[in-house]
């Protein structure tokens, strides 16, 4: 899911850049160029994106669903996006924040002509808040990574045609 590239291509830009990558390169080892640690990543893996209508249902990242696959052909479409605007650069901000720029997230889908759902990404360990969040129908991956990196997003959740939910990085 992360941003990989051949070291022996890009060493030079990694030791040198605003990335400050402290790691000792070999020719041909394979680095990550994200700056999202890991630990945010199995977070994000780990979630449970909730779909709250028109019934309640939860996927997850590279798993197969069987509700969103229903979803699709009911709606007539073939992508989706699971979208929030809440916690920038998953940093923990204030409720006021938050709601604030949620608003604006649905009234620019609603101006775009953009059909979603309700939606809450939960942890299923409950160490932090749900975030309120929108299933975007029929959303083109340009589009949905656009809003996300609007939103100052570190990723997104991209579901094609498959029904498997993705995790497409932003940064």
């Amino acid at each position: 899911m992360q941003r990989y590239v051949l070291a022996s291509h890009w060493a030079p830009f990694i030791q040198n850049s605003e990335f400050k990558i402290n790691v000792n390169i070999r020719m041909g080892e394979v680095v990550s160029l994200s700056v999202i640690p890991d630990e945010l990543f199995k977070a994000y893996r780990s979630t449970h994106y909730r779909v709250l209508e028109p019934s309640d249902f939860v996927f997850r990242i590279g798993e197969y669903s069987e509700s969103l696959a229903l979803l699709y052909k009911e709606k007539n479409i073939s992508s989706a996006a699971f979208l929030t605007a809440w916690n920038p650069f998953s940093r923990t901000t204030e409720q006021r924040l938050n709601d604030k720029a949620d608003q604006k997230l649905r009234d620019m889908l609603q101006a775009d002509n953009i059909r979603f759902l309700n939606g809450m990404g939960e942890d299923p360990e409950g160490l932090w808040s749900a975030e309120r969040s929108v299933l975007a129908l029929g959303i083109t991956l340009e589009t949905a990574i656009a809003i996300g990196e609007m939103y100052y997003q570190n990723a997104i959740v991209w579901i094609a045609a498959d029904a498997v939910p993705q995790l497409k990085v932003l940064r």
